[in-house]
């Protein structure tokens, strides 16, 4: 049985442009059933594309940050093949995956209040894309956009260091799964490249959407934040303060660096002209003549200095 290649020549490009049309037909599922169910509090047509478009941007991140750990871990760990892992990123990305990037953007919207002013914090509000005008700011989508993809690529991080500590329990688990499809790798492939992203990314599309977009409606009761108003804010809050005291000590050394180099670079400079206005100075031990051609020396000595004859 040969082994089974995650890109295989044409075929594998194909398989990722039905998956890519697949993952479109979902947003437009979740946009029609959307509009139907809240009808002039849903979204706009243009704020569910932004938010779309930056899910689409992690995805792709993702994806190809996956291709390229497939390839490593499968020839890392010398177990498994590139199917094997790919099914196992996709499945970690899209469960724990998942849950790792909300805590994130809970820390990263509670480190960017405490880091920067109100007003300037307002443009990284995920989801909140219009000025008090009601025009789209292109510039908050910017700087939105860069966070998700700084939040999804740190989630990426994390989820392979879990795949490569508990490698050998994920790599039973995904030979236990894929077993009915060894016999062919074309099948293996279609079902891992195919089959379970489809279900998978379908799932996250959907939970990632209603966490990245503008809240509308409180995500707890009244009664619930009664009983705990400080539910799921203790683990974020402490993040964000040890994240905000790792940036400041960031902006210190970098600061302390700054400056040794800017005191180097002017002391070296210093040193330079120094040495350049020395050899603009005449050299005074050239030609004897020629500098004092013009002087006329003359001894003078007392009678009582002449020495007698001896």
């Amino acid at each position: 049985m040969s082994e089974c290649l995650v890109l295989p020549g044409i075929g594998g490009v194909a398989v990722q442009a039905i998956l890519l049309i697949c993952c479109i037909g979902v947003f437009y599922f979740k946009l029609r059933k959307e509009e139907e169910a809240l009808g002039a509090d849903a979204r706009t047509r243009a704020e569910f594309l932004l938010d779309a478009s930056k899910q689409f941007a992690g995805a792709g991140l993702i994806h190809l940050m996956n291709l390229g750990f497939a390839t490593f871990l499968n020839s890392f760990t010398s177990h498994g093949d590139q199917c094997e892992w790919y099914w196992i990123n996709i499945m970690v990305d899209t469960t724990l995956g998942t849950a790792v990037a909300y805590f994130l953007l809970q820390i990263a919207k509670a480190f960017i209040k405490k880091r920067f002013s109100p007003e300037a914090a307002e443009d990284f509000k995920s989801g909140d894309y219009k000025t008090e005008e009601g025009v789209i700011d292109f510039t908050r989508y910017m700087k939105q956009l860069l966070v998700w993809l700084v939040i999804v690529s740190c989630m990426k991080i994390l989820m392979v260091m879990v795949m490569f500590i508990f490698s050998g329990p994920l790599l039973a688990v995904a030979g236990v799964v894929l077993a009915p499809f060894l016999t062919q790798p074309w099948l293996k492939l279609l079902v891992v490249m195919i089959v379970f992203p489809l279900i998978m990314d379908g799932f996250q599309i959907w939970i990632v959407d209603n966490f990245i977009q503008k809240k509308r409606f409180p995500l707890f009761s009244a009664e619930t934040a009664a009983q705990d108003p400080e539910a799921g804010t203790v683990y974020v809050e402490a993040s964000a303060n040890a994240l905000l005291n790792f940036s400041q000590r960031c902006e210190d050394v970098a600061e302390t660096a700054l400056l040794s180099l800017t005191a180097r670079y002017h002391e070296a400079m210093h040193s330079d002209a120094h040495g350049e206005r020395l050899h603009e100075l005449p050299d005074k031990s050239g030609n004897f003549e020629t500098q004092f051609k013009d002087v006329k020396f003359q001894t003078i000595i007392r009678p009582d200095q002449l020495e007698s004859p001896r």
